[in-house]
């Protein structure tokens, strides 16, 4: 929930951009990897998922090993 007030919305589009590059399902965690600070792509990531632009594969908890895709 906190995502949905402190968030970087610069984070957030680039984060969008890289997601539309990927292959159709990737890791959460694979979202994380060479970004700094994490914090920042973690709250992004949560935005996005949140904004319904990024969607689980499958039902259940979310964590770094969930598959993710592009909505």
């Amino acid at each position: 929930l906190s995502s949905r007030v402190h968030h970087d919305q610069a984070e957030c589009a680039a984060l969008h951009a890289i997601i539309q590059q990927l292959p159709g399902t990737f890791r959460f965690g694979q979202l994380l990897l060479n970004c700094w600070p994490r914090a920042k792509r973690r709250t992004a990531i949560w935005r996005l998922l949140d904004l319904g632009l990024i969607e689980p594969v499958n039902r259940g908890r979310i964590d770094e090993l969930s598959w993710l895709r592009a909505a």
